[in-house]
């Protein structure tokens, strides 16, 4: 039933609410297309513990003609409001000239917004891939990524946070403020750490700026540059911090793996 050539990426980005979030979701799977480009089948299911009903999406995605002829990879990707809860997402692809099918499911959990003073929601890796195909789902501007994405790049979610020291990095966060009230002077710092804290790189610190109506939230894309890191067992840590103590208010860090 699974292949492990396609994989399923679904994470909480942005809470909406105290019990709702926007849900980055992306699918990458390396392309059938030949000389002529293909056309792929996509039924998407959305099954949410202890509700009967279930959503189901179906799209017929038309991948691009590739300039080499050859495969390539290709990223599906959206964002999606859900209510708090633990989901099951299951995605089957098949083409409509072939009997051929590949499929992926993964469990995931959107939590509910806490009322500290900050917390952070993410953080999403992903590598960069030259000559890839990237297709929105949801029909959005992708503002994050064309600023940070050359036109013939896109990205492959790392569901294992695992890549080479070569690969160029993307790391996807949102930092929140838990109240109305902002903390005054805060920063949000990103760093790659060894496993024992050990500061490896560090990007440079911006300020804590949340907006929003019914939640203040900050998102970010953060790149860093291929052969930044050596091969080795790091954290990806981001933080909302005190600018007057150094305390942090919250911070969260991610495994990544470099070989």
């Amino acid at each position: 039933f699974e292949n492990p050539l396609v994989r399923a990426v679904v994470s909480p980005i942005q809470p909406l609410s105290r019990k709702s979030c926007e849900t980055f979701s992306a699918l990458h799977f390396p392309s059938p297309a030949g000389a002529t480009g293909a056309t792929i089948d996509l039924v998407a299911t959305l099954a949410r513990q202890g509700k009967v009903k279930v959503e189901e999406f179906k799209r017929q995605v038309k991948i691009p003609e590739p300039k080499s002829g050859d495969s390539v990879p290709v990223t599906l990707f959206g964002i999606h409001p859900l209510d708090a809860g633990d989901y099951t997402f299951t995605v089957t692809l098949s083409s409509p000239d072939t009997d051929e099918f590949a499929a992926t499911r993964v469990r995931f959990e959107v939590p509910p917004a806490p009322k500290s003073a900050a917390f952070i929601r993410g953080t999403l890796l992903a590598r960069v891939v030259s000559e890839g195909v990237r297709i929105r789902t949801d029909q959005e501007e992708q503002p994050g990524l064309d600023d940070i994405l050359d036109d013939n790049e896109s990205f492959e979610p790392l569901v294992v946070h695992h890549t080479s020291a070569a690969d160029s990095l993307l790391a996807a966060w949102t930092a929140c403020a838990g109240t109305k009230r902002v903390p005054e002077g805060a920063v949000v710092t990103r760093r790659v750490t060894t496993e024992d804290g050990g500061s490896v790189h560090e990007l440079e610190p911006i300020p804590f700026e949340p907006e929003g109506e019914n939640m203040l939230c900050q998102v970010h894309l953060d790149r860093v540059a291929g052969d930044t890191l050596v091969p080795g067992e790091y954290l990806f840590e981001v933080a909302v911090s005190s600018s007057s103590t150094g305390d942090n208010l919250a911070v969260q860090s991610v495994p990544l793996r470099v070989d």
